[in-house]
């Protein structure tokens, strides 16, 4: 994964490019995402896809005991 991403779309933005509705609105708002801090970012999933929701930046391994190593798997 990246260090940063950028999200400027507001939620109804959103809402109309993909036809969804959010989980929960109020959690969302556009902004600069450091990948280090992990912040939740709106993600549309094959389990709920009329539904952003927000989920932690960062990928855990299935194999990892510690969410501590997603410090590791951020791309340079």
């Amino acid at each position: 994964m990246c260090f940063f991403s950028q999200q400027t779309k507001t939620a109804q933005e959103l809402k109309h490019r993909f036809q969804v509705e959010f989980e929960n609105e109020e959690s969302y708002f556009p902004s600069q995402y450091n990948g280090f801090q992990f912040p939740k970012t709106p993600i549309i999933t094959n389990q709920k896809p009329t539904t952003i929701q927000m989920y932690h930046w960062g990928l855990i391994p299935a194999w990892s005991n510690d969410s501590a190593i997603r410090k590791y798997t951020l791309n340079p």
